[in-house]
């Protein structure tokens, strides 16, 4: 029980200050936050801080990395749900989308991929983790559109890593406040691209 205790009161610790740090990182930006500010902002130790993190940098990675996994998840489950490959396509659409038009998740996108979180060492290799992650339930819905015969023409990896790129360029622009379109408008921007592509017959694209 006693161990149990400690893990969930680290836990509890460990939240804390990467909640913290992001309200931090927001208001100050990443390179003006400092370890002093993020555990003032936790009412935290020194030592509670470099019990769970080595440096600022293993922080902003850790928000990443566990950001990343939500939104994964959620993004999984809103496909899931859809119900045919058509209907999922246009759910992990939308639910990328989100990230951008949504301002709560777009704060956290932008402090998270900023140019100067960008630059911290072992950033691009989560960045890749990160990508794969988030694409795995797009490659998932075009495999299984494939099979199905739903997406006839549809080359899973080659289309999945086409429609990500088109999807996030959307979701870069709301981020940083320039959206070229509203969010209706850009799904419907990135299916009229994805649906022939796959080869969706014409009298079923508009899922």
């Amino acid at each position: 029980m006693a161990v149990a205790q400690q893990r969930s009161a680290w836990e509890v610790e460990r939240k804390a200050i990467l909640d913290a740090a992001l309200r931090v990182m927001r208001n100050n930006g990443y390179a003006e936050a400092q370890i002093g500010d993020i555990l003032s902002e936790a009412h935290l130790s020194t030592r509670a801080f470099y019990r769970h993190f080595g440096s600022k940098d293993e922080v902003l990675l850790a928000l990443y990395r566990d950001n990343a996994e939500a939104a994964a998840n959620r993004l999984a489950e809103k496909v899931a749900d859809a119900g045919t490959p058509p209907e999922q396509l246009a759910a992990w659409i939308e639910e990328t989308l989100n990230l951008g038009y949504d301002r709560r998740r777009a704060t956290r996108v932008s402090v998270l991929a900023s140019g100067a979180a960008r630059r911290t060492a072992g950033y691009a290799e989560e960045h890749a983790q990160v990508i794969a992650a988030l694409s795995a339930p797009l490659l998932s819905v075009l495999e299984a559109g494939k099979a199905s015969g739903e997406f006839p023409t549809c080359d899973p990896p080659a289309d999945a890593a086409t429609i990500h790129a088109i999807t996030w360029r959307l979701v870069a622009e709301a981020v940083g406040g320039t959206p070229s379109m509203d969010e209706q408008d850009a799904r419907d921007h990135v299916l009229r691209f994805c649906i022939p592509a796959v080869g969706l017959p014409a009298g079923e694209r508009s899922p």
